[in-house]
């Protein structure tokens, strides 16, 4: 077994029909993208080429919103823009998202009619159940459920720790785009 810019790691008999494992487990790879390849030697000696790489990555770190960008009035929409590519299911399931506007002294539930994932993965974008109003404060909660494509949930407040919610505040009328 060769790992791609490391050389040789080690070696392993196959069983009488082919068949071999490797335990590479006492070996903590960091994240990030790592190559492996094979040869195979017959019992005269002969060994074959390298194998084709195979690719793993290395992914333990939570998605993390990067920007939110508000719409306001008959279209009203919010879109997040994600760190990396999200999973659909979870990306599309509106109960992850909470949206409520201060009315007096308290926040009232809005509702969210639909979530989208862009085809690119990376942003999410979410329809109101009612226009967004002017001059009014709103708070989204994205919940710490949602994943990327390696199942690791949000880090809702960027600390390193997946799993935690995101509190989004915004004014409409302070970063209203038309």
């Amino acid at each position: 077994m060769t790992r791609v810019g490391i050389g040789v790691i080690g070696e392993q008999q196959a069983d009488v029909f082919g068949r071999w494992t490797f335990d590479y487990s006492g070996t903590t790879l960091p994240d990030g993208d790592f190559g492996f390849m094979t040869t195979a030697a017959d019992l005269a000696g002969n060994i074959s080429p390298l194998s084709t790489v195979f690719d793993i990555r290395i992914d333990t770190k939570g998605p993390t919103i990067s920007r939110t960008v508000v719409t306001k009035g008959r279209n009203s929409r919010i879109t997040m823009f994600f760190d990396e590519v999200l999973d659909r299911p979870s990306a599309a399931n509106v109960s992850n998202y909470v949206l409520s506007r201060k009315k007096r002294a308290r926040f009232v539930p809005v509702g969210v009619v639909s979530a989208t994932l862009a085809s690119d993965g990376r942003s999410v974008t979410l329809r109101p159940l009612q226009r967004l109003s002017a001059r009014s404060q709103y708070t989204l909660a994205v919940d710490g459920a949602l994943t990327d494509l390696a199942g690791n949930r949000l880090d809702g407040n960027a600390d390193g720790v997946p799993g935690d919610l995101a509190l989004i505040r915004f004014p409409t009328a302070a970063i209203i785009a038309r």
